[in-house]
């Protein structure tokens, strides 16, 4: 077989960024009492993103530590085909694996909505 460059498909899962802090603003303002137009009928759906955007945030891996993942999977002469990054990437993966990819987005709906 040809060789060619080495490729690893890497899963990040949250990653702490400056990000989280827009989606937070954007959250703020749909729920502002300025606002009272945009906020009453999604009221209910912005909260429940707020819960799960808090948890994620406190999850979330660093960008040095996603930095150094890569740079091993560069400097390694076989690197892995497929690396997991983050605690929640690889409950996401066990998941998917558990239950299937379809089962699993359904439950996903289910949970969220």
């Amino acid at each position: 077989p040809p060789e060619g460059p080495k490729i690893t498909l890497l899963e990040p899962g949250a990653v702490d960024t400056p990000l989280w802090d827009k989606v937070r603003a954007a959250s703020a303002h749909l729920s502002n009492e300025e606002y009272p137009e945009e906020r009453s009928p999604y009221a209910d759906l912005i909260a429940s993103a707020r819960r799960r955007l808090v948890k994620t945030t406190r999850r979330g891996i660093s960008p040095t530590k996603v930095a150094e993942i890569i740079e091993r999977c560069a400097n390694r002469s076989n690197p892995p085909k497929r690396r997991l990054v983050g605690r929640d990437a690889r409950l996401a993966a066990a998941a998917e694996k558990l239950f299937g990819g379809r089962v699993l987005d359904s439950l996903l709906r289910k949970f969220r909505s």
